[in-house]
């Protein structure tokens, strides 16, 4: 009978637990309902009130600004936009440009313009201290090569647009041609600008200023052509008449109203689906438990398996299943160890072994960077494909032979003193070997988990 009379003050007692935490939980939805509900409201009346002063701004800020509409679509993609417009409105000026197009081509005429009078004034200054500085002398010549070739592959552009004058209309192929063109034109632009700042001489300001000029024009083009590679339309920056802007701030307005009515009426029903399944969500330690099973299974592929999940799992939060998920981490932590060795290289050495390994590890860092930044990608965009894995691959591999290298000059030197950050390269030569193993098997593991490679 003891017995039986304990249990009944016991479960009486878990009951009014679960009562007090079922209400406990109740109150705080509503709490975060109702300050949702009061964010919302802010929102719109801050939304209402800029609105309603641009508005009045625009009608009471007198006569507006007019601007070629295809100068401010060329512009409107630039890096500087409005050292862009400043820089091509008075060469538009007078003239009949109604389309970007045509300023794209208008800027590669001015740039080789530019480059057709600069380089005769580099060529002089060459001639004119030849017997002098050793040092002048070749960074001029290299100007002078720089040039050249800029001028050349500006020409080849120009050409382009002249037998088809309208970016959009040309191939992929041929705007990735133009964009490489371009590109290929700031790095001999800026590999000029750089000899020049070698040069003592005072008299090279005006040489500076017709290259920088230069740069200008094929900087706004590229920036331009790039916009268009990536399939992103024009759109309109044209002056839109007062009662235009007026009608277009209540349609903001409506439009808002409904986006944020919209917010509300999903988080409302958020709550609502989440007390109906909060009973079925997994434990989060049967997710960090699931996810370390398939993480063991990724670094099985790898050859240094013990690295590869020590390297991963301090960064897997949350949890993930994902094969995709688990290159990307280990990726990550291989950039993480690059980065902390080139730390290490800051500090000043005469030994050359280790000035060859800090060159080695720029290079390094920059593959790994490319391989970030390559798989960061946009909404509908796959994140992994053939010609990327590829890419990957390469990068990858680069990097890994940037530290075989490093490994080879250390030990050349023979020295023991250097053997501590032998073994920071080596483990840094493991992260990358196991972020390299694991994407040449990223297919057989998404099969073999069940997923769709996205």
């Amino acid at each position: 009978m003891k017995s039986i009379h304990d249990a009944g003050p016991k479960t009486s007692l878990l009951g009014e637990e679960d009562v007090a935490l079922s209400t406990f939980r109740r109150r705080n939805k509503i709490l975060i309902l109702v300050f949702l509900l009061f964010s919302v409201c802010i929102t719109v009346v801050i939304a209402v009130i800029i609105i309603y002063l641009v508005r009045n701004g625009s009608s009471m800020s007198g006569k507006p600004t007019l601007l070629n509409p295809a100068l401010q679509a060329f512009c409107f993609v630039a890096s500087d936009r409005p050292s862009c417009i400043k820089t091509f409105n008075p060469i538009i000026k007078g003239k009949s440009v109604s389309d970007p197009n045509q300023i794209l081509t208008l800027s590669l005429q001015r740039a080789i313009k530019e480059l057709e009078n600069v380089i005769p004034l580099v060529q002089s200054n060459t001639v004119r201290i030849r017997d002098g500085n050793d040092q002048t002398v070749a960074a001029f010549k290299n100007c002078s090569t720089s040039l050249i070739d800029a001028l050349s592959q500006t020409r080849d552009a120009l050409g382009k647009m002249r037998a088809n004058p309208f970016v959009e209309a040309q191939s992929d192929e041929q705007r990735a041609e133009m964009v490489s063109q371009i590109t290929a034109v700031e790095q001999s632009l800026g590999s000029c600008i750089e000899d020049l700042e070698t040069v003592e001489a005072t008299d090279v300001s005006e040489v500076r200023a017709k290259v920088f000029d230069a740069k200008a024009y094929v900087n706004s083009g590229g920036d331009f052509l790039l916009r268009l590679r990536q399939s992103k339309p024009l759109d309109d920056h044209s002056n839109p008449p007062a009662n235009h802007r007026r009608r277009r701030s209540r349609i903001i307005a409506v439009s808002l109203v409904v986006f944020l009515t919209l917010i509300i009426a999903a988080l409302v029903s958020a709550l609502i689906h989440e007390s109906a399944t909060e009973s079925d969500e997994p434990e989060p330690s049967q997710l960090a438990s699931n996810s370390a099973e398939h993480l063991k299974t990724v670094c099985s592929v790898t050859r240094y398996p013990d690295s590869c999940f020590s390297s991963i799992s301090p960064l897997n939060s949350p949890p993930s299943n994902s094969p995709l998920r688990f290159f990307n981490l280990s990726l990550h932590a291989s950039v993480l160890e690059v980065s902390s060795l080139k730390n290490l290289l800051t500090v000043p050495t005469d030994e050359p072994a280790m000035k060859d390994c800090a060159e080695l590890f720029d290079d390094a860092a920059s593959q790994l960077r490319r391989s970030a930044e390559l798989i960061c990608v946009g909404s509908g965009e796959k994140a992994l494909t053939e010609m990327k894995i590829s890419d990957l691959q390469t990068w990858i591999s680069a990097a890994m032979t940037d530290q075989e290298t490093c490994l080879d000059g250390l030990a050349e030197t023979g020295s023991t003193a250097l053997d501590e950050f032998k073994l920071k390269v080596q483990k840094s030569q493991e992260y990358m070997s196991n972020t390299l193993a694991i994407l040449n098997n990223i297919q057989s593991l998404f099969d073999k988990f069940g997923l769709t490679m996205p």
